[in-house]
């Protein structure tokens, strides 16, 4: 005999779970879609940067991948259901692809740069709002264990450029590393 146990008791209403379920969801779309992009840059380096940006960016998209199922996983604690198709990532992502795109070394760096550091600004606000406004601590700490991991990584990324000239789209030009408000 099937018991209906209904929503999760976490102290938390329903919209604070629906919020925070569609905020999980569009995290866990970034993070795969970034995940699959450093994966990529991985698989198609070449030049003298080969090994160093090789090891680094399969430490960095195994680390990704366990995040994608950890970002998962607390949707479910919530009640929710995540996202699982790539169709469905790319629909709710803020990340974009690059179909049929071989960067340069230093190219990929810097676009993957600038995608780790837009998903630190979007968790910013995403956490403020879940902490300050819905009281989801849990969430909100999660967010936060997750937005240290892209700063660290946008960091290594951006010391691998760090004096490089390069524009804010990623093009190399003449000036600084791009800083991003």
């Amino acid at each position: 005999m099937m018991r209906d146990i209904g929503a999760p008791a976490l102290g938390l209403d329903g919209g604070t779970r629906a919020h925070a379920v569609a905020v999980l969801n569009r995290v866990l779309s970034n993070t795969a879609l970034l995940q699959q992009k450093t994966r990529k840059a991985h698989w198609d380096v070449v030049g003298p940067q080969f090994h160093s940006l090789h090891e680094l960016w399969d430490k960095q998209y195994r680390r990704l991948d366990a995040r994608v199922d950890q970002i998962a996983e607390r949707v479910r604690q919530l009640g929710g259901y995540p996202i699982g198709t790539a169709s469905g990532w790319v629909q709710n992502a803020s990340v974009h692809e690059n179909p049929g795109r071989v960067s340069s070394a230093t190219d990929a760096v810097i676009e993957l740069m600038i995608d780790h550091e837009q998903i630190v600004r979007s968790l910013r606000a995403d956490i403020g709002k879940l902490q300050d406004d819905m009281r989801d601590y849990g969430t909100a700490d999660f967010l936060t264990d997750l937005l240290r991991d892209h700063e660290e990584m946008a960091w290594m990324l951006r010391s691998l450029v760090q004096g490089e000239a390069v524009e804010a789209d990623g093009e190399i030009a003449h000036g600084t590393v791009p800083q991003l408000a």
